[in-house]
């Protein structure tokens, strides 16, 4: 039997381990490949935003500095400024709160007796905290509040956004920044470009 010479045994073994070298480079490429592609935009939605899963509402109380306007970053305090009650919120559970306004409270309770006309019962609401939406559940009482509370219970009512931090607490709303021959008509005469984002600014509470 004719033995193959050494030097020709030698470069088929040194082919050999470079055409292994390359096919584990390739292997390794397509890995890192499929596993970047198994990323979905929650995930990295998530990874980006620790605060979506590590921060929720419950359990935390909050005091409202005043409404802010974005596009001056102008500060509206509301009125009165001194009531240290005034203005608060407090989320109990990832469903229930409870809080006041001047003279209006949110309350729970299953005492009848309870419902003055100044109490909204069984006040609610849900919040989704990958797509910074919340919603308020109650009605307000068909009643006058003084200084700027029916403000505040009409701007907390349409809050649909939010943004939420270890110390801030921010309710977007959207209303109508209509020219003056628009009042007296409501919206309709109003399109896209008079919609106003502003928003609740609050700071949180100690416990």
């Amino acid at each position: 039997m004719t033995k193959t010479p050494k030097h020709l045994l030698s470069k088929v073994q040194g082919i050999l381990r470079k055409g292994t070298a390359k096919l584990l480079c390739v292997i390794l490429l397509i890995s890192l490949l499929a596993t970047s592609c198994k990323k979905t935009p929650l995930s990295d939605e998530l990874q980006d935003d620790p605060s979506k899963t590590e921060i929720t509402l419950p359990g935390t109380s909050w005091k409202l500095v005043g409404i802010v306007d974005p596009r001056t970053e102008n500060l509206k305090v509301l009125e009165p400024n001194d009531c240290e009650e005034c203005y608060t919120l407090t989320f109990l559970t990832d469903s229930t709160l409870s809080g006041q306004g001047v003279n209006i409270l949110l309350y729970r309770s299953d005492d009848d007796d309870i419902n003055y006309p100044n109490y909204i019962n069984y006040p609610d609401y849900t919040a989704n905290y990958i797509l910074s939406t919340i919603r308020f559940h109650f009605y307000i009482p068909a009643i006058d509040e003084p200084y700027d509370g029916n403000r505040y219970w009409s701007v907390l009512f349409r809050s649909k956004k939010f943004e939420l931090s270890d110390t801030e607490l921010k309710l977007y709303h959207e209303w109508f920044d209509c020219p003056d021959d628009c009042y007296g008509y409501g919206s309709i005469y109003c399109d896209s470009s008079h919609i106003i984002t502003n928003y609740l600014l609050f700071k949180r509470m100690l416990p």
